[in-house]
């Protein structure tokens, strides 16, 4: 027998046959790869919105047909009202010892008995960011350096913010409305002539701080709400009923302008409920 032949290794063309053949299969796979994960995303986002949707329903149903209050805002010492960006679970805005926010500052205090973990109200892009602040999320917590705690979702029932023509689902209303995927335009308070969403999108560079779970991209300028269709994304949305449905960001949304002295805000919502 000839050892020569026997242990022969790979010439450097066959190496490069074989890499070749598996970076062809690769470019092949890929995108399959990812739109298969991109669905499941999805099907990990609806059901988190389910479980907030059934948290709500359950505290309704214990709490004489009442949904829960909301905590996007607060009374001002003269008595008026202040709405936030509807995506705080805590929300402290003048210090933790004054009762400033319309129901105390937590939704983990108020759906903290319905809810297993915080994680539910993040879409798995941001889950990793609760990570060890569970205690923070249900008992509401507060300190100098957590006075927000942010969801990635917005959070609607009884939210009636009167600078915007919307009302999420509300004791006195019929609105259907609870929660929704983020996709906003040129916030003025955090990022001007930017996008903001909880959903990964072409461009947008991952940020979140306690004030911001969120997916950005950098300043738009050149976007025109009036005439251009907005982000390709698609989002869920949790009903009051307790149905929780996918919807396109192009096709399916209405823009809500929240004006402002330093510059109108523009929220995509479902179009329908």
């Amino acid at each position: 027998m000839n050892s020569k032949n026997s242990n022969r290794a790979f010439t450097l063309v066959e190496l490069l046959v074989v890499i070749s053949i598996i970076a062809i299969l690769l470019a092949v796979l890929m995108p399959s790869l990812n739109k298969a994960r991109q669905q499941a995303r999805i099907v990990v986002d609806g059901s988190n919105q389910h479980q907030i949707t059934l948290a709500v329903l359950a505290y309704t149903a214990a709490n004489q047909n009442k949904l829960p209050p909301s905590v996007q805002g607060y009374i001002s010492s003269a008595g008026k009202t202040v709405w936030t960006l509807p995506c705080r679970l805590n929300y402290y805005p003048t210090g933790g010892s004054v009762k400033s926010s319309l129901n105390g500052g937590s939704v983990g205090k108020i759906l903290g008995s319905y809810i297993k973990t915080p994680k539910v109200f993040m879409t798995p892009l941001f889950a990793d960011q609760m990570e060890g602040r569970e205690k923070e999320f249900f008992e509401g917590n507060y300190d100098d350096k957590h006075n927000y705690l942010n969801s990635s979702y917005w959070l609607l029932w009884n939210y009636a913010n009167t600078n915007i023509d919307f009302e999420g689902a509300c004791n006195d209303n019929k609105a259907k409305l609870l929660v929704a995927g983020v996709l906003l335009y040129g916030d003025a308070e955090w990022a001007k002539l930017s996008w903001m969403s909880g959903y990964d999108y072409s461009g947008a560079t991952k940020f979140y701080s306690d004030r911001a779970g969120m997916w950005w991209k950098k300043t738009d300028t050149k976007y025109n709400y009036m005439k251009d269709s907005p982000l390709n994304i698609t989002m869920n949305a949790g009903y009051r009923d307790g149905h929780v449905k996918k919807y396109n960001s192009v096709k399916e949304t209405k823009e809500i302008v929240a004006a402002s002295s330093s510059g109108d805000s523009i929220y995509y919502l479902p179009a329908t409920e």
